[in-house]
């Protein structure tokens, strides 16, 4: 389907895709952003002594650990690292993929600062990821050592302030994940009127924000007859409590729930065949059972409902993506139930996997939409990958 043109789409649709996903978009947060990590993992690499181990002879990840020293629970993050170096070219690899080993014989660099200074010239709004992963990058010695865990390094103390930037639609580099989860939201569920939406991973409110504004606009916002916004984190629903605050009048129907979807939902509040939408924006990924997860949404989820999810997909099934640098940092990310067919790796997914996902959870009529099927010019059109999917799953009818 890359690099092709859909007919499945409306040209409006295919236009506002391509509204979405810029051509600046595409240069500074997917090349650049490509090349900006590698650089940070690099610096990293040299700070720690794992280029020193890695110049001119091939090592494993897992000999890199106990020559350093490093805590066990440093595998997954390094090994990732030295893939991803790999994927891009930054890094030479011999062995299959139980035993690979890496190695680095280059001898260029590149000064971070410079990079940033000449992103900030293009769209000073990309710096907020930027600084997030030089935070992180910088966090990672703690975290090799087994002096940080990965929670406190990205939530403890005053760190809500990251986590404000990256996920606000003030974040060129994060927002078209908002928009494009409003796109679908447009394209599929507004058909009806008295729609109960339940927003699930809501974070700190900056899809909530994005697809109130963009029903205010359509002037379709009455259509919602309830909002109800839900996450894990209770510091999370405060600041998306405020978000959404901001937007609408007195008499708009929202409410706010702590809601854990690794759990029975109905048990914690949410009504059996109660919800018409169930909508996620980058969430149902760090599902511990994505299969699990998914079936205590669809058990909520009115006959004929459906689900909507906006993610950043992964091209193919090991497609790493730069992102994932800061959460490999936890737990709840890397540590998920694992299965060739359905999840090969942790976090993020394929388009596939996501069907298989869906399909075992009892779905039907699936249906996704990509970053790629923008109406781009070829010279965009057949050099970008996908990196972003919104999807359609339905409940049929009882």
């Amino acid at each position: 389907m890359v690099g092709e043109s859909r007919n499945d789409l409306t040209l409006e649709e295919r236009e506002a895709i391509a509204g979405i996903f810029t051509r600046e978009y595409y240069e500074l947060a997917y090349f650049n952003g490509i090349t900006f990590v590698a650089h940070l993992i690099l610096q990293l690499f040299e700070k720690t002594g794992i280029l020193h181990l890695l110049k001119n002879r091939y090592i494993s990840c897992e000999e890199t650990i106990e020559q350093l020293n490093f805590t066990p629970k440093a595998k997954y993050a390094l090994g990732w690292m030295l893939s991803f170096l790999n994927q891009n070219g930054f890094l030479e690899a011999a062995g299959n993929k139980d035993g690979k080993r890496y190695c680095y014989n280059k001898s260029d660099d590149i000064e971070l600062q410079a990079f940033l200074q000449k992103t900030a010239e293009l769209d000073p709004k990309i710096l907020s990821s930027s600084r997030l992963m030089e935070y992180v990058i910088n966090e990672y010695p703690n975290f090799f050592s087994g002096l940080k865990k990965g929670f406190e390094i990205l939530f403890s103390g005053d760190k809500a302030i990251f986590w404000n930037e990256y996920f606000s639609n003030d974040n060129s580099g994060y927002s078209v994940h908002n928009s494009f989860g409003a796109l679908g939201i447009l394209k599929w569920a507004l058909e009806r009127n008295n729609v109960r939406l339940l927003e699930v991973g809501a974070g700190t409110g900056s899809a909530s924000s994005a697809l109130i504004d963009k029903l205010k606009e359509k002037k379709l916002l009455s259509r919602i007859s309830e909002y109800i916004l839900s996450d894990i984190s209770p510091v999370f629903l405060r600041i998306g409590n405020r978000a959404i605050m901001n937007r609408v009048s007195d008499d708009f129907a929202y409410s706010l729930k702590r809601l854990d979807f690794d759990k029975p939902l109905p048990a914690q509040g949410i009504q059996e065949n109660g919800v018409d939408i169930v909508y996620g924006v980058n969430s149902l990924h760090v599902a511990k059972n994505l299969v699990a997860s998914l079936q205590n949404i669809y058990q909520v989820i009115k006959p004929d409902g459906m689900l909507i999810l906006s993610e950043c997909c992964r091209a193919n099934a090991g497609r790493l993506l730069s992102q994932e640098i800061v959460f490999n940092l936890l737990d709840n990310y890397v540590d998920v139930d694992l299965d060739e067919d359905l999840r090969p790796l942790p976090g993020f997914l394929d388009a596939a996997h996501w069907r298989r996902n869906l399909e075992a959870a009892g779905f039907k009529n699936i249906y996704a939409i990509f970053n790629t099927d923008g109406n781009y010019s070829p010279s965009i059109r057949n050099k970008v990958d996908i990196l972003a999917t919104v999807i359609k799953a339905e409940k049929e009818g009882g």
